[in-house]
């Protein structure tokens, strides 16, 4: 079984979130509170939307906050990597701040055996009326080691919208397997994202991705080309 898990949770501008995630966590029994370290990437937000500034230590959670410190454009794959970086468990759970993992979905991975040569997705409803819905592809339950072992995000891909996940997952699709477990969820919560950058798919990434594949997706080497520090709380 897992004895232990990391939330790692990229953040960016999503300050209307902050109260949502927090009743969630609080509502986590004391067991998932005892195994669950919960780990927030700033991603150098606007200054009236940093961690820093909104977010206030809860006293029976497990939460640590690091920061970006420099503000680059779509930097979502480097901060998802700082935030498997930062992780002191085996198994991380990696997603967005605009997904709720609920009580019961946590439950269930800590009571159950799960191969660390493997990675597993869950199933997706929206969080307001508990509809089903497609999940993103960053949402995924994996050990640590099999993350960076895949080469973890490519932080080339930093600058432009797009595509990251896509790499990522056909560069862990070669070295492991894929399981979806359907009978546990996240949440999705509706006007999350507060990016304003071009979301333009036929950009720049797009070519970086097909030039990856025809080079036979080199596995990256290069990780957290950033300033970055722990904020304190």
């Amino acid at each position: 079984m897992i004895n232990e898990l990391t939330l790692a949770i990229p953040y960016y501008n999503a300050s209307n979130l902050i109260p949502i995630q927090l009743e969630c966590w609080s509502a986590y029994s004391d067991e998932i509170k005892q195994k669950l370290k919960i780990v927030l990437i700033d991603d150098c937000s606007s200054d009236e939307h940093k961690l820093a500034k909104v977010f206030s230590r809860v006293p029976d959670l497990n939460i640590e906050i690091y920061e970006v410190v420099e503000d680059l454009p779509w930097n979502d794959g480097g901060a998802s990597n700082l935030s498997v970086f930062v992780a002191t468990t085996e198994w991380v759970i990696r997603t967005d701040m605009d997904y709720i993992v609920p009580g019961n979905t946590i439950e269930y991975i800590l009571s159950n055996t799960f191969d660390p040569q493997m990675y597993y997705t869950m199933a997706a409803k929206y969080f307001h009326n508990k509809q089903n819905i497609e999940i993103h592809p960053s949402t995924l339950l994996i050990t640590k080691k099999l993350f960076f072992d895949a080469g973890a995000y490519d932080e080339d891909f930093t600058g432009n919208h797009g595509w990251t996940d896509v790499n990522f997952r056909d560069r862990l699709d070669r070295i492991s397997k894929h399981q979806h477990i359907n009978n546990i969820w996240i949440e999705g919560v509706l006007g999350g994202s507060k990016h304003t950058l071009p979301r333009n798919v036929d950009s720049i990434n797009y070519k970086i991705l097909l030039k990856k594949k025809k080079e036979g997706l080199p596995i990256p080497t290069s990780h957290l080309r950033f300033n970055w520090q722990k904020v304190a709380l």
